[in-house]
């Protein structure tokens, strides 16, 4: 048997997967380097503390507005040619600011629209990066794929920071960006010299618009995808205060410099760091559900702790458990979310973790800083904390669970059915299946039917409805519409999975021995026309 460490360095023993890293690791770190410059620059520039606000708020607002539609084009564009498009785009903008600044041309509202930008860069990269990780290594090595990116972004959060501090104090803010313009760079090139196998398109690109709409319509009706961003968002909103507060901490409680608030950060960064040989052992041990309930917790008595401390010596103790606690909880619902995720909407699924991460984030930074100035700073660090066990509980009724299911396409519809030479645009259509069910068996059937009815909904299916036939005991006919001829030639021929396959499949085993499904599809009226005419036909 490998050992665990063994275990967790086992995505690095792939070049592409290990240059990538690497790569975005310098990105990582050019982008911390990149807040701290624009932020000292921003002082420098001007007087008004808003306006030093107002950088950090023009890195977060772009991902939180456009990272929804970013993860409907890496859907449905190349993810490698996007990355290497938003990267190559971050670039410039970076080495921009670099010339501008040292130039001496530089202005306020030129630094935060420049940032915007950048932030806007950012937001097509994550749902992009995080979908093409099943790519890049086997399906069983995600979840340490997934630690190692985790590991990769806390450790640039702690150490980009500090790293351009030091740039700032020997050189200047626009050595900073212009690093981080050639840290953009690095991750160019090696993008460039990934070979990505190219997935053959057996239909014409979806629409930008209905590609985000099949999205959210995924994860709507993904039970365990909705559970895992519940309990996700609970999670961001009290673990914000960590990072929310901590500067204050250092600074009113512990009477420490910037370097002491840097070491913390660094105690923080070695914590989530050892997550690479502490996570693997463990998920061999327990469920993914139980890793997310025993690092939530820790992580609120961690803040209990950090909350009731008063000295260095607890803090810098329990950081560590803080960080690793962070990732590994992070780490597990990331692999959990990609596990649940099929190719055809990967990035858009992802595209709502990130929403609900950067959304939990920015509300509890600000929750918690008016609950520490009004009443305590130890009042809003004990009541997180008692959140965060309290979110580790609730995994009891809320378990993070649908993982490791096979969803890969499986074509299980009758193809000859979908062969119709009919317009792309054709639609809508109605379609109907009957199904003969077994004598005394209808309650069982129609149990047997809810899962059904998610899976036509995550595929595609509008005002899906199962009825028994009034005119025949135990026929009982389920009904849905899509929209045009190509969505549901997408729904059985890209969509549908063998889980679905599955789900099916034990709904059938109720049939009447010897009776198939009868389908048929009708060309309908727009659902909406179709209530407009029977309200009218009912008025008159």
């Amino acid at each position: 048997m490998p050992s665990p460490t063994a275990d967790a360095w086992a995505p690095l023993r792939r070049p592409i997967y290990r240059g990538l890293l690497l790569c975005q690791f310098a990105s990582n770190v050019g982008t911390w380097m990149q807040v701290v410059g624009a932020q000292w620059l921003m002082g420098d520039l001007t007087s008004s503390v808003t306006a030093v606000a107002l950088v950090q708020t023009a890195v977060t607002l772009p991902v939180f507005l456009a990272v929804l539609p970013a993860g409907a084009l890496g859907d449905l564009l190349d993810r490698r040619v996007l990355l290497i498009a938003s990267q190559g785009g971050m670039a410039v903008v970076a080495a921009i600011l670099a010339l501008m600044t040292e130039g001496g041309m530089m202005t306020p509202w030129l630094l935060l629209s420049l940032t915007f930008l950048l932030g806007m860069g950012q937001a097509v990269v994550v749902p992009s990066w995080h979908a093409i990780q099943p790519e890049l290594v086997p399906r069983e090595e995600i979840p340490q794929a997934v630690t190692l990116h985790g590991v990769n972004v806390n450790f640039a959060r702690a150490v980009g920071p500090a790293i351009g501090g030091l740039v700032i104090a020997a050189v200047g803010p626009a050595a900073v960006f212009g690093l981080n313009a050639l840290s953009f760079g690095f991750s160019v090139i090696a993008l460039a010299r990934w070979k990505r196998v190219k997935v053959e398109q057996r239909f014409a690109t979806e629409g930008f618009l209905r590609a985000m709409r099949a999205g959210g319509a995924y994860v709507r009706a993904t039970p365990p995808m909705r559970i895992l961003l519940m309990r996700l968002g609970a999670f961001m909103v009290f673990a914000s205060a960590l990072w929310t507060l901590l500067p204050i901490v250092a600074r009113d409680r512990l009477d420490l410099s910037s370097t002491g608030y840097g070491l913390l950060l660094a105690a923080a960064g070695i914590g989530a760091a050892t997550g690479v040989v502490t996570l693997p052992p463990l998920r061999r041990r327990f469920s993914t559900n139980a890793i997310i309930g025993l690092s939530s917790g820790a992580f609120g008595i961690g803040l209990l702790v950090l909350g009731l401390s008063h000295s260095v010596v607890p803090d810098v103790v329990v950081l560590p458990v803080l960080g690793l606690a962070w990732v590994a909880t992070l780490s597990s619902m990331m692999a959990a979310a990609q596990s649940m995720l099929p190719a055809w909407s990967r990035a858009r699924g992802l595209s709502w973790y990130v929403v609900v991460v950067m959304g939990g984030q920015a509300g509890g930074s600000i929750l918690w800083g008016l609950v520490a100035e009004h009443p305590s700073l130890t009042f809003a660090l004990v009541l997180t904390g008692a959140g965060l066990v309290g979110n580790s509980i609730s995994g009891r009724w809320l378990p993070v669970n649908w993982l490791n299911v096979d969803l890969e396409v499986s074509q299980h519809w009758p193809q000859d059915d979908l062969d119709e030479e009919l317009p792309d645009d054709a639609g809508p259509f109605h379609v109907r299946v009957r199904y003969a069910v077994q004598p005394g068996a209808a309650a069982q059937f129609r149990k047997a039917m809810e899962p059904v009815s998610r899976q036509r909904r995550r595929t595609g299916a509008t005002r899906w409805v199962l009825r028994e036939d009034p005119q025949t005991p135990g026929m009982f006919i389920e009904s849905w519409y899509v929209p045009l001829w190509i969505d549901h030639q997408r729904q059985h021929r890209e969509r549908t999975t063998m889980r679905d396959r599955e789900i099916e499949e034990a709904a059938l085993a109720f049939l009447v021995p010897g009776t198939e499904p009868a389908i048929e599809r009708v060309l309908a009226e727009p659902p909406r026309r179709l209530g407009l005419l029977r309200r009218r036909a009912r008025a008159s």
